[in-house]
């Protein structure tokens, strides 16, 4: 994930939930690759599955993937991920983009001094460790905002951070992915394909009217 992101780095955004838009913002002085379907990989996959398994939202609810990388000094002052109500069109903004539940991080390094996640609000000062993940709720179950998921992302004073951020929200982002087809082996070492149940419910009727079709022609052949 961090050789991949290397070649990907630009000025890290920061959502405006007045326009409606990314934006590089002062408060963010890091660096970030942004990764969209078109160039996932399937340790991107198996890491967004993983993570579905652990907060219980489905995968459909993920936004595209980011690697977060901060040098020595460059940081994201405290701020929230949720879209705030107080925005003009919030109700407009819930229902074309959901509310961010949830925040994912996955630490991919820790070999930096500084660089802490701190939720001043709360108390907590975490830093993270290589391959270790971090979630927190933005939103209560009814998408208002949570203001104690007030967090910043602290500088390193030593070394470089890598992060993977993904945010999670109230809708589906994407479709859901049909069921794929299983291969199996036989003992011989050849593959055959094993539909899937939305193979089968398509299958199964032609085969029904096939083997009807066998039954009228072997009645017609014996009289």
């Amino acid at each position: 994930l961090v050789e991949r992101a290397r070649g990907r780095l630009q000025p890290a955004l920061v959502y405006d939930a007045v326009s409606r838009e990314n934006q590089i913002h002062e408060m963010r002085t890091n660096t970030m690759a942004l990764f969209d379907y078109a160039t996932f990989d399937v340790v991107q996959f198996l890491l967004q599955a993983r993570m579905s398994l652990t907060c219980g939202y489905p995968m459909q609810h993920f936004e595209t993937p980011m690697v977060l990388h901060y040098e020595v000094g460059q940081q994201i002052t405290p701020h929230f991920d949720f879209i705030d109500a107080n925005a003009s069109d919030y109700t407009e903004q819930i229902r074309d983009q959901g509310q961010r539940m949830i925040t994912f991080l996955l630490y991919l390094n820790d070999d930096y001094d500084g660089g802490e996640t701190t939720f001043p609000e709360l108390g907590i000062v975490h830093r993270g460790t290589a391959g270790g993940g971090l979630y927190f709720i933005n939103a209560h179950a009814d998408l208002t905002p949570n203001r104690q998921m007030l967090h910043t992302g602290s500088p390193p004073v030593r070394g470089e951070k890598w992060v993977v951020s993904q945010f999670i929200v109230s809708i589906r982002r994407r479709p859901c992915p049909a069921r794929p087809t299983v291969p199996t082996r036989w003992p011989s070492g050849r593959w055959r394909w094993r539909p899937s149940r939305r193979d089968r419910r398509i299958i199964a009727p032609a085969g029904r009217a096939v083997a009807a079709a066998r039954r009228r022609r072997s009645r017609l052949d014996a009289s």
